[in-house]
């Protein structure tokens, strides 16, 4: 089963799934520490909301499958000099040079991608002792977003779809550079903030997504697990329209390239 398309969300991405502004000034803060010097490339730039702030000192290269996403990442970029923004599939052979970029960045992004080419690709693309960046938000355990991503992964599953989770995503694809010779540093928490969410609103933007959980799914069967996942949502988490107290963190992974790729 291949991942959705995030075209049809391009406009109301950043709406759904985007930082606050506080938390876009902090992570770009921490990543600075790598993305001062040299090339950066960032997989999976999406809408540009980290790719702008990274930009300010880095030579930024963004790659996006969606078209939307990018057309949306380009009206940020106002400033020049214009960072490239390339549409490609990073499931396929990067559009960059060997070793021609000092840092790559994923967020959001590694879990849905071949771990073993992903991993082929940064030790081609990356520079000797370079760095690979993995970003993730973390919810709170007790809230709304967490206990009903735990519901829908268990509502998928009895139906034989295997929910992409992008922890256990991103472990694999650390996992995968290991064996070839990297080494992970001390993970670094960039951001927290207050991320009060009303459990009507995740089902509302989970409705408009196309596919769940990182998978394509035919409409009907995305349409009939919603509604179960709703009403279960309405037994176990009270009013819909009420919103739940939570909190949430920006948590940078770094990974360091051993000196000879191999």
């Amino acid at each position: 089963m291949t991942a959705p398309s995030f075209d049809p969300q391009a406009e109301t991405f950043d709406r759904r799934a985007g930082l606050p502004a506080a938390a876009v000034e902090a992570v770009a803060a921490a990543l600075s520490n790598w993305t001062s010097a040299g090339r950066v490339l960032e997989i999976g730039a999406g809408t540009g909301q980290l790719g702008v702030a990274m930009a300010d000192n880095a030579a930024y290269f963004g790659m996006d499958l969606s078209l939307a996403l990018l057309a949306v990442a380009r009206h940020r970029f106002t400033s020049p000099p214009r960072p490239r923004l390339l549409q490609a599939n990073a499931n396929h052979r990067w559009p960059f040079r060997d070793h021609s970029a000092r840092v790559v960045f994923s967020a959001r992004t590694a879990h849905l991608l071949d771990d073993e080419h992903f991993t082929a690709e940064v030790l081609r693309v990356v520079e000797p002792n370079g760095h690979v960046l993995l970003g993730r938000i973390e919810r709170a355990e007790g809230s709304a977003r967490r206990l009903l991503q735990r519901a829908l992964r268990g509502m998928l599953a009895e139906r034989g779809i295997e929910a992409r989770q992008g922890g256990s995503g991103q472990r694999k694809t650390i996992d995968a550079l290991i064996r070839r010779g990297a080494r992970t540093c001390p993970r670094v928490l960039a951001a927290s903030w207050s991320a009060p969410e009303r459990p009507l609103d995740i089902l509302e933007s989970w409705r408009s997504k196309p596919g769940l959980a990182g998978r394509a799914l035919p409409h009907e069967v995305q349409h009939r697990v919603l509604d179960r996942l709703e009403a279960w949502a309405r037994e176990h988490l009270g009013p819909l329209d009420a919103a739940r107290a939570g909190e949430a963190t920006y948590e940078i992974t770094h990974v360091q390239l051993p000196a000879e790729n191999r």
